[in-house]
This record gives C-alpha cells, sequence and structure tokens, in this order.
C-alpha cells in the first residue's frame, strides 16, 4: 500500500526557500505562514593580532563555549539583537589574526569593523595603528565607510594592565573611533554592553524620524545596501532595478579608486 506523504507547499514556494536559504533573501511570509525572524542584518568583522581573545569574546557575547584552539582563517558566530525597534540579525567574522590580507577582504562587506587590543599586552595596541591603516587604504570604499570600534579585552586584573585607558581614549578620539573595554572572564555585562552599543549605533546610521517624531528604521533596500546591510526579504521589481544601479555605482567607484591608487 502507498503511504500518503504531507505536502510540502507548492514547487513555487518550495523554490523560494530553497533561494532564500542560498541568497538570505526571504519573504515576510510564504504559503506556508513563515515568518523571519529578523528584519535586517549585517556583518562586523572583528579584527586584531592572534592571541587577543577575540574568539573568547566573540564567543561569550553569542553564548557559545570559548574555543579550545586558535582560530584560522575566518569564524562565523551569530547573534540577533532588539534594537530601535527593529529584530537585526548580526553576523560576526572572527578573522584569524595572522591573515590581515584576508580580513581586509572581508571588510569591503562590512558594516562596522572591531579592532582587538589586549589590554595586558603592550604590543597587541601598537598593531592596531597599522590594521587600521591597511583597512582603510586596501578594502573599504570612500563612501561605505563602516562604523569602526576599539575594544579592549582581557580587563579582568587591573595589576596586569599594560595599556592604560587615557591613552586608549586619545587614539580612540584622534582616529574617530569608539572605545570600550571588556572581558571574556567577568560576569559579562561590559561586553554585553558594548556589544548592544556597537550594534545600536550601525542601526542609527540609517535611522529616521517618523511622522510623530519616534525613531524608526529606513529600511530602503538600496539605504541599506549602501550600509552593507540587507533586508530579510525579497525585493520587488522596483527595488531589483534600484539595487542593480546601486551596484554599478559601487563597482564604478572601486574603480575609479582602484585606478587613481595604481595613478599615484
Amino acid at each position: 500500500m502507498l503511504s500518503k506523504t504531507k505536502s510540502k507547499g507548492s514547487f513555487g514556494s518550495r523554490l523560494q526557500r530553497a533561494l532564500s536559504s542560498t541568497f538570505g533573501d526571504q519573504s515576510e511570509e510564504d504559503a506556508d505562514g513563515f515568518v523571519p525572524e529578523y528584519d535586517f542584518g549585517f556583518d562586523i568583522a572583528v579584527l586584531g593580532v592572534a592571541g587577543v581573545g577575540k574568539s573568547s569574546l566573540l564567543a561569550k557575547e553569542c553564548g557559545f563555549a570559548p574555543p579550545a584552539t586558535r582560530s584560522l582563517g575566518i569564524h562565523f558566530m551569530e547573534r540577533t539583537y532588539d534594537t530601535l525597534g527593529s529584530v537585526v540579525r548580526v553576523r560576526f567574522l572572527d578573522v584569524d589574526g595572522g591573515a590581515l590580507d584576508l580580513g581586509c577582504n572581508v571588510c569591503r562587506d562590512a558594516a562596522a569593523i572591531i579592532l582587538c587590543y589586549d589590554v595586558t599586552n603592550r604590543s597587541t595596541f601598537d598593531a592596531i595603528p597599522n590594521i587600521l591603516s591597511a583597512v582603510k587604504s586596501t578594502s573599504v570604499p570612500t563612501s561605505h565607510q563602516p562604523l569602526f570600534t576599539l575594544v579592549g579585552t582581557k580587563n579582568e586584573d587591573p595589576s596586569l594592565r599594560a595599556v592604560y585607558l587615557d591613552e586608549a581614549a586619545e587614539f580612540a578620539e584622534d582616529n574617530d573611533l569608539e572605545l570600550y573595554e571588556t572581558s571574556a572572564v567577568l560576569d559579562g555585562s561590559e561586553t554585553a554592553d558594548a556589544f548592544a552599543q556597537i550594534v545600536t549605533g550601525v542601526c542609527k546610521l540609517v535611522e529616521v524620524q517618523d511622522e510623530d517624531g519616534g525613531v524608526t528604521m529606513n529600511l530602503d533596500p538600496v539605504v541599506l545596501y549602501e550600509r552593507n546591510m540587507h533586508l530579510h526579504r525579497p525585493l520587488t521589481a522596483t527595488e531589483r532595478i534600484r539595487m542593480r544601479g546601486a551596484k554599478r555605482a559601487r563597482v564604478a567607484e572601486t574603480q575609479d579608486e582602484t585606478e587613481e591608487c595604481d595613478w599615484l
């Protein structure tokens, strides 16, 4: 006897789900009643020399166990935040401290970049200017600058401090960076507050005032794209046309900058 199997939806809905899982483009509600988990999302790249504790810090923030070995290449961790009236999915890109070239490449599509140093290790702080310069000069188009943040790690023991807060604050102010100090060992309140502030700072880049004077997010896909963010739904035909124009403009801008650098 042939057993009956429950239908998983029409071919169109199955195709939509397949495309959504591949391209991260999902409808607000498909034929099976699917509702997206977030309104929009973006990437945050986390850079710093090896050993500063990037992976442990992200693991604590995202609710994972601390890594037992050094991270190689790029590790991905995700977390959802509820901020400014929107649900935001953030993907953290944990970049191997020995792969600065790789880090510069992933920073091109990041909405924010966190530069980490170990407050107990002077050399990790001294490396930050070179990392910042490399990212800004080789990877990020000038009109699409992400939000840069400086984060000191391992601040749980003041007696071991090698980089003092006033010095880090002066560097952050000179380079237009936000500054936070965190610990992956303590209770996590400083870490949670730092990441919440960073995510909120990114969201404020696209906030607008509504008719009632409140604050809401501008979810125009082109506006989000210009800040390296993406909507969690398919685009309309008009939006796709506008998006193609925005992408062509970014490619042309990047090519112009490359030619200018070659000429110089």
